[in-house]
């Protein structure tokens, strides 16, 4: 999916709009977050772009009543979320006994830091120069450089060992001369007996073929362990998070039945278009004041940079 040339003339002023606001509108008390987003009109989504304000449900109406009636001549679109906005890392859940040893290894898989609790996604093996590496969430691996993988966790400490964390990142990175949030981690092959690894194959039958800018409104997908196969649309771009200071990210809202795109262990999982190109690292969720749920993922350009993988 494409941005219409409408949107393609129109994104940039919003983004600069968004960027002059943020600073005046994250001071007012209750405001989680500032993005872009697509305007919506008696229930429908509509191509127009929007300037979103992410809030508590207990200061919207205040909120409200403050705003101008645009922000620099663009709509403005309100997402009540709870009292700690959409940030966050979810815990990692306990191993699944039942998760199956893959050989090769391959992507949508249960992995898990050897000796730490909680288990989490490999999302896909990726390339970096020549070498194949996992990709999944660096908070999966404890943020730790050296730190041994396992998949799936272990029956017995070191006995699934198969890669091993040469590179992780937690934090706002420099990406296209502005910050972007990245919650990353890559691990090489390593261990006794250890496996081969299958580039860009997720469990299901999937095969990625490259990358590509996360689009307002485009159908996505996601196979994780928590909640397996899912499917959403891309709600909003260059989101930042001001109640944890996290720059540039992306949210999805599901489509899938239930209402959940991610629940905890999908921690990792990448997030594919309809050509299957990765568009986002999915790093977490958010409980809304709707009871609905977003996800919060890193955009993919930021992953690739500071990872230093393609998908290709």
């Amino acid at each position: 999916m494409e941005y219409t040339e409408q949107q393609k003339s129109a994104f940039p002023r919003v983004l600069a709009a968004k960027e002059n606001w943020k600073d005046r509108l994250s001071e007012m008390p209750g405001v989680t977050g500032v993005g872009v987003c697509l305007r919506q009109e008696d229930g429908r989504t509509t191509e127009d772009l929007a300037v979103l304000i992410a809030c508590s449900s207990a200061a919207r109406a205040s909120i409200t009543a403050a705003l101008p009636n645009d922000i620099d001549g663009h709509p403005i679109e309100i997402l009540e979320t709870g009292d700690d906005g959409v940030g966050g890392d979810p815990e990692l859940p306990e191993p699944d006994a039942a998760a199956a040893r893959v050989d090769p290894i391959i992507g949508g898989v249960q992995i898990q830091a050897a000796d730490k609790p909680g288990v989490g996604t490999l999302g896909v093996v990726a390339k970096a120069s020549s070498t194949s590496v996992m990709l999944t969430n660096s908070h999966v691996v404890y943020e730790t450089v050296g730190i041994e993988i396992d998949q799936p966790a272990p029956v017995t400490i070191g006995s699934r060992i198969c890669g091993k964390v040469t590179r992780a990142t937690k934090q706002n990175v420099s990406y296209g001369g502005s910050q972007y949030y990245v919650d990353a981690a890559i691990a090489e092959r390593h261990g006794f007996r250890a496996r081969s690894f299958s580039p860009f194959v997720i469990t299901g039958g999937i095969t990625v073929s490259g990358s590509a800018t996360a689009v307002l409104g485009e159908a996505v997908s996601k196979t994780g362990i928590g909640s397996g196969v899912t499917q959403g649309t891309v709600y909003a771009v260059n989101f930042d998070d001001t109640s944890l200071n996290r720059k540039n990210i992306v949210l999805v809202q599901s489509t899938t039945s239930g209402g959940k795109f991610s629940e905890a262990g999908d921690s990792g999982s990448v997030i594919l278009n309809s050509s299957n190109q990765v568009v986002a690292l999915l790093y977490g969720d958010a409980e809304l004041g709707s009871g609905a749920k977003v996800t919060t993922a890193c955009a993919v350009g930021a992953v690739e940079s500071a990872m230093g993988v393609s998908f290709t």
